[in-house]
């Protein structure tokens, strides 16, 4: 095969598979609802999501890019904090940082936990 083939196949590929994948999964949802009318039942249960959404996502992806990015601090100035170049090679940031997300998912738990635990204290305490 020749090298100037590559760059142009690699990504002529890549578009098709992703447009495969979505193709595939447009035409089984289609004949999903296709199936459900013909049984006579209601295609529009499909369409609904999850009752319950996660209204705290938003606070955990700002605890965890803040962990990251507080660990990332924390190793670099741990490594002496004069140069970017071999940032990510070195162990030790990339440790704080994966501690420093984690520490935010953490933080994260137990801030929505006590927001849900206080909003379920002032529903069974409301008399109506």
């Amino acid at each position: 095969m020749s090298p100037l083939l590559i760059p142009i196949l690699v990504p002529l590929s890549a578009f098709l598979m992703v447009f495969g994948i979505v193709y595939i999964l447009t035409t089984a949802r289609n004949r999903e609802r296709l199936a459900m009318i013909e049984k006579g039942m209601d295609p529009t249960d499909l369409m609904k999501g999850p009752e319950r959404k996660n209204r705290f996502s938003s606070l955990k992806n700002a605890l965890l890019a803040l962990g990251v990015g507080l660990g990332g601090i924390i190793g670099f100035f741990i490594q002496g904090g004069q140069d970017f170049s071999d940032f990510l090679q070195s162990p030790v940031n990339i440790f704080l940082m994966i501690i420093g997300g984690g520490l935010g998912l953490l933080t994260y738990y137990f801030i929505a936990s006590k927001i849900e635990q206080k909003e379920k204290e002032e529903d069974s305490s409301s008399p109506f």
